[in-house]
């Protein structure tokens, strides 16, 4: 004689596992998101954001060559949250500090690179990031030395 009157069917254990592996699974996806978080594994950190533009340009103000321009914008914080998103994927960005009618213009590009070089990684990275509006309208530029 079994101790429960009305025990559970089968399908009723299935049904509590499969409802116990999910918050299972819902408990290890929000560690690992505080884990990623903590870390800075996106490198998008507030300090990098609100650091000084001359701090970011890992070039000389006499670099010469193509490059790719992604972005210009009158925002500091968005072009250098755009600069951390390509240089996180692995490309060599910098911004670029111009003035435009008086307000400054902050220009992100990616290189110096080769004409050729320019040309594929413009290619590149619109095959890469389609729905990205910086990169639809990206172009390949020259800055003599």
């Amino acid at each position: 004689m079994s101790i429960l009157r009305n025990p559970p069917s089968r399908q009723r254990g299935i049904a509590a596992s499969k409802v116990l592996m999910i918050i299972v699974a819902i408990v290890l996806l929000a560690l690992a998101y505080r884990y990623v978080k903590d870390r800075n594994f996106f490198g998008l950190s507030t300090a990098s954001i609100t650091s000084p533009i001359k701090n970011i340009n890992p070039f000389t103000d006499d670099y010469a060559g193509f490059g790719v321009q992604v972005v210009a914008t009158t925002s500091l914080a968005e072009g250098k949250k755009v600069m951390n998103k390509f240089a996180t994927d692995g490309y060599s960005a910098f911004i670029v500090e111009t003035d435009q009618r008086g307000s400054p213009l902050y220009l992100v590009r990616l290189g110096p690179y080769s004409r050729d070089e320019a040309t594929a990684i413009n290619d590149k990275i619109k095959r890469r990031y389609k729905r990205s509006p910086y990169v639809r309208d990206s172009f390949v530029v020259y800055r003599e030395g």
